[in-house]
């Protein structure tokens, strides 16, 4: 009788179309951000289980070489066996061939290869890539760099304005950043703004927020962000606006989110707002870029920026706009997530509500799947109930089949009621 029920179930899981919401990939960028603090950290037992939960849970992401880079990276400062170290390294320079991350993985392969001691293993490294020269040399730069002192840092500037090898002057930037002096902040905005080679300049960009963050700092990333011709570095401006002390990053970022001419620019602004901010002002300002903002995506980023300030207030607001914002595609994804940190009555209870109330049934169909989504199976009362006694008998199916992607014992026992109920 069992397997009766069971093929009848199967009967009603239509075939869905894919419910993850472009949000998800916010998800898996939070996910690499939170990584690459922990690397910034060194708590690198932290960072591996990060990356790794990026990689499981987002395999197609664009995070995939970077969060495995730092994988083999985080290994290794941990003390892991040379060899296997060495081989992870090389693992990943085979399996992403056009990662900006291969001259790093490269060259470190062929540090541990010196520290093993066998010729095998810097003969495997010269059969990769035949770019040990450019790292003798970049050794022979940190060694002078080492020195800390201004001649030091003279002598690695005069290097670095008479070298034409675009690898070697991107990671002589990372060098001359490590110095965090005035005098190396000023190089890096010249190099950032005038550099021929595009990479370099973007690379400069990153380094410039590991310096002591000042105004001259901030402005130069501002208008780097809003004027520069290359979107990359606009990007990398942005993020490193981020990494600066809020004091610097979070009113420069509202001014960019405010005054770009581009939409997805200005909602990257947004992200990086809502990774930086818990206050109760950033969530009013938030919650008006999500009402009054004219772009859709800017619309869209502020609501995941606001599910970010992980504090009841913030979910309240989420609710809120659930129900007022008229495009139908907001109030859907301010359902979905409100219902990633949803754990109160009430707040379960707004998502129970639109699944019934909201005048749209597109966003009645998000709500459902917006409590299947709950942790620890908190809306499966609710999705119970809306699968016997929807009026929409669209919604009904849709509320069975999350009930059938459900491993508790109630989602069954509730579909076998539904299938042997007298017909109506």
């Amino acid at each position: 009788m069992k397997k009766i029920i069971y093929s009848l179930i199967v009967l009603f899981l239509f075939a869905q179309s894919n419910y993850a919401l472009d949000a998800l990939d916010d998800e898996a960028n939070k996910l690499y951000q939170d990584g690459y603090k922990l690397i910034l950290d060194k708590d690198w037992n932290s960072a591996i289980e990060t990356f790794e939960k990026l990689l499981d849970k987002y395999s197609d992401s664009s995070w995939e070489d970077d969060a495995t880079f730092w994988i083999c990276y985080a290994h290794e400062k941990k003390g892991r066996k040379k060899e296997n170290s060495f081989e992870c390294y090389e693992d990943f320079i085979k399996d992403f061939e056009d990662s900006k991350w291969r001259d790093d993985a490269l060259q470190n392969m062929a540090k541990i290869a010196q520290e093993i001691g066998n010729s095998d293993y810097t003969t495997r490294v010269k059969n990769l890539e035949n770019e040990l020269d450019d790292e003798l040399s970049l050794a022979a730069i940190r060694a002078l760099s080492s020195r800390g002192d201004t001649k030091a840092f003279e002598s690695i500037i005069r290097i670095f304005n008479s070298n034409k090898k675009p690898g070697l002057r991107k990671k002589m930037v990372y060098i001359i950043g490590s110095f965090e002096t005035s005098a190396s902040a000023k190089k890096l905005m010249e190099i950032a703004e005038d550099d021929a080679d595009k990479d370099v300049r973007r690379e400069a960009i990153f380094w410039l927020s590991n310096n002591e963050p000042t105004e001259e700092i901030a402005d130069f990333l501002v208008n780097s962000a809003l004027n520069d011709k290359d979107r990359d570095v606009q990007k990398k401006a942005l993020f490193s606006l981020s990494n600066m002390d809020n004091q610097f990053g979070i009113p420069y970022l509202y001014k960019i989110a405010e005054k770009h001419s581009n939409d997805d620019l200005r909602a990257d602004a947004i992200f990086w707002i809502g990774q930086n901010s818990e206050d109760l002002e950033s969530l009013k300002k938030l919650s008006n870029f999500a009402r009054e903002d004219k772009a859709f995506a800017v619309q869209k980023k502020a609501i995941f920026a606001i599910s970010q300030i992980e504090t009841s207030t913030a979910l309240d607001e989420l609710v809120i706009l659930s129900k007022e914002l008229k495009n139908k595609e907001l109030r859907a994804n301010a359902l979905f997530w409100l219902s990633q940190n949803a754990t109160s009555k009430k707040h379960i209870g707004a998502i129970r509500d639109a699944a019934y109330n909201d005048k749209d049934g597109h966003v009645q169909e998000k709500a459902v799947f917006a409590l299947h989504q709950l942790e620890k199976n908190k809306g499966l009362d609710d999705l119970i109930k809306i699968a016997k006694d929807h009026p929409s008998s669209r919604i009904r199916k849709k509320a069975i089949f999350w009930l059938g992607q459900s491993d508790d014992d109630r989602a069954i026992d509730a579909l076998e009621d539904i299938l042997m109920a007298p017909k109506k």
